[in-house]
């Protein structure tokens, strides 16, 4: 079994059909319930979660690690499924929240999906080829210095804990938008010059960091991946400008 077998177009649909579900709960009604203190989830979640995991194992069947249900292991591969990420916009009807889908084999991630429904914008990407947004190609930004960057912050903690009260100086801005893997897949697409992240799960991440890395880019290198999900926080950026962060933090 290998991943080069699958049908991408089919793939791709999948994906937007998730979103376009999504879109059907954004735009009517749904329930928001609590996950613990700081976390909640929708109707909506539970939703396109369901439909992805049928839809992908019945497209390739491996092992799926998913946001809300967890974690089942079928061989090498797996499907790495954020069905809503930005679940606290979507709760409000803030039009920032994606799809993030991404297949690894042995934690590696080989193809990276990442749909905001919104936009109708769909960042695809597989290991070793150009990724791209809706088919054209797409790249991480060439900065090598702060000048007139724009940053982006999984959470205003990020600020202190990497210095980026001093980047500020160098006439930076920063923003914080509330989707991990749709600030993942704009640094890949050259809207945000770097992404700075932290408190983030395997399924957050996945899908953008293959994304960044065949766009030219980087990310800090996950040291590991904890049984619920949770990976260590990191930067995301193009190569010259992940340099002159890491001489800063």
């Amino acid at each position: 079994m290998n991943y080069q077998s699958i049908d991408y177009e089919k793939l791709c649909v999948i994906v937007k059909d998730a979103g376009k579900l999504l879109l059907t709960f954004y735009n009517g009604s749904f329930q928001v319930h609590k996950k613990s203190k700081y976390a909640m989830y929708t109707d909506a979640d539970i939703a396109s979660e369901k439909f992805l995991k049928k839809e992908l194992t019945n497209l390739f069947d491996c092992g799926v690690w998913a946001e809300e249900s967890g974690k089942t292991e079928n061989g090498n591969y797996c499907w790495v499924i954020d069905p809503l990420d930005g679940t606290a916009n979507f709760a409000r009807k803030l039009p920032y929240f994606c799809v993030s889908v991404a297949l690894t084999h042995k934690d590696v991630p080989v193809i990276g999906i990442v749909y905001q429904p919104i936009t109708d914008e769909l960042f695809f990407t597989i290991k070793g080829e150009k990724p791209t947004c809706n088919g054209v190609e797409i790249a991480v930004t060439k900065k090598n210095n702060f000048s007139d960057t724009m940053l982006g912050v999984s959470s205003w903690g990020n600020i202190k804990e990497y210095h980026v009260t001093e980047i500020l100086k160098k006439r930076a801005v920063v923003r914080r938008h509330g989707a991990i893997a749709l600030d993942l897949a704009y640094v890949a697409a050259g809207r945000l010059d770097a992404f700075f992240y932290s408190r983030a799960y395997w399924w957050d991440v996945a899908a953008g960091r293959l994304l960044i890395e065949s766009a030219g880019g980087k990310v800090s290198s996950i040291k590991s991946i904890s049984k619920k999900g949770a990976v260590t926080g990191g930067i995301a950026s193009g190569k010259s400008l992940f340099s002159c962060i890491k001489s800063m933090v």
